[in-house]
């Protein structure tokens, strides 16, 4: 990512799916970020806050219980909600990328809404879901829902801790975005080059802290509208 200020370090992208694509005419690899997202939108959906659970990482159960009946009263509820759009199967994956070796993110969307988790790779190759963490990315525009010309894609991004590295994406294509502002408080934009096609987009942003030993990290994603 460029940076207008020395504030986001660039992030190396690598899909999720290894192995997929190429010319070797065999099927290709199945996306392990939808089937990531797939068991946590149907453990939702079921609301069973064990398999939840079992879906988080060991940072963000601390965060979020400490304890499974903890999460279970507090925070799945919070996360079925967030999840219920999605509850049917009818979405569509947005972005499934890493962003560092063990760092990355999954979107999904359908015609009216979006949702976004940060996850972690584990050395086993599996992953899990980081959520709860102190940093919190806030849409400046376009608006969620909203309808109208737009020519950037903007965030806030809120971090109590060290230096950071945010990403933004529009209807799953990484954008070359810029950043102004402190570690502490920033904005990530993205000034877009062509005037978009008619109809619903989605945007996704995700930020992280890559040099952590336990990094925090946000996602989000959005739908709005263009004429």
């Amino acid at each position: 990512m460029r940076r207008a200020a020395p504030l986001c370090a660039v992030a190396v992208t690598a899909a999720l799916a290894a192995g997929c694509g190429g010319g070797s005419g065999k099927k290709p690899a199945a996306d392990p970020g939808r089937g990531f997202v797939d068991r946590l939108v149907r453990a939702a959906a079921d609301r069973d806050a064990a398999r939840l659970w079992e879906l988080m990482t060991d940072p963000t159960k601390q965060k979020l219980g400490p304890t499974i009946s903890a999460f279970a009263r507090r925070e799945a509820p919070v996360l079925e909600r967030q999840l219920a759009p999605f509850r049917h199967g009818a979405y569509r994956t947005v972005v499934s990328e890493l962003v560092t070796g063990s760092r990355g993110i999954v979107a999904i969307a359908n015609d009216s809404a979006a949702f976004a988790v940060a996850v972690s790779r584990s050395g086993s190759g599996s992953l899990h879901a980081t959520l709860g963490s102190p940093m919190t990315v806030e849409v400046l525009g376009p608006k969620p829902g909203s309808h109208g010309t737009v020519g950037q894609v903007a965030v806030r991004v809120r971090n109590a801790g060290g230096p950071l590295s945010s990403d933004l994406w529009l209807d799953g294509q990484k954008l070359p975005g810029n950043a102004s502002g402190t570690p502490a408080d920033a904005t990530v934009y993205a000034n877009l080059r062509s005037k978009l096609d008619p109809g619903v987009h989605v945007a996704v942003a995700l930020a992280h802290e890559p040099a952590s030993s336990q990094p925090a990290a946000a996602a989000l994603a959005w739908t709005f509208r263009t004429p």
